[in-house]
């Protein structure tokens, strides 16, 4: 299903009550319609969620984890990732022409292959097996991480990664659970809001 597309309120509630059945959700769409179900999701029922997406150019990625009373809520680190990058990441130089592409200032066109894709795919893998073993300590001491594939940007060398530090941000969820009624709604509502954007979006 197209989780940010053009699909029918009940579908999606169904939907995202299957999702909240699963042990864990990844999201590797680099979509923030999909991240933000997937986030609702993932508060509502207390599951983790784990996401990555691969920067234009290929020049490298993110990929982060927010996992239930031990990491923040994946908005806040949303959050904290666009304030990392406005505040520490120089302006990136050249314009993103279209997913995985982009144009530097020499004119050069820059895009991401299956490979960097993989290289994010097996990554993610690894973060998300030691999620589900919930491994104490976990062999990701943090949260979220910048990793390049090649000199550029902020980045210093190929493989070299950048970690950002979040646990100072984690709060103590309350412990009333929501109703399925509320979370039902609440699905409906977040539709009804994307919808709304996409007709916006198409109509300028």
């Amino acid at each position: 299903m197209n989780l940010g597309g053009q699909e029918s309120s009940a579908a999606l509630d169904s939907v995202l009550r299957q999702l909240s059945q699963c042990d864990i959700l990844i999201d590797a769409t680099a979509d923030p319609k999909v991240f933000n179900l997937l986030a609702f999701v993932a508060k509502t029922y207390s599951k983790p969620l784990i996401w990555t997406e691969v920067f234009a150019g290929g020049i490298g990625g993110m990929i982060a984890r927010s996992c239930p009373g031990k990491d923040p809520l994946p908005h806040i680190m949303r959050r904290v990732y666009y304030q990392y990058l406005a505040s520490e990441a120089p302006p990136f130089d050249g314009k993103i022409n279209e997913q995985y592409t982009a144009e530097n200032s020499n004119g050069e066109i820059l895009a991401a292959s299956d490979a960097e894709v993989s290289i994010f795919a097996g990554h993610l893998t690894r973060l998300a097996i030691d999620t589900l073993l919930q491994r104490d300590p976990s062999l990701f001491p943090y949260s979220m991480y910048l990793v390049g594939l090649e000199q550029a940007w902020l980045f210093k060398a190929p493989f070299h990664t950048i970690p950002i530090a979040t646990d100072h941000l984690i709060q103590q969820e309350s412990s009333t659970s929501v109703s399925p009624k509320i979370a039902s709604d609440g699905t409906i509502f977040l539709k009804e809001l994307l919808e709304k954007m996409s007709n916006a979006d198409n109509s300028t």
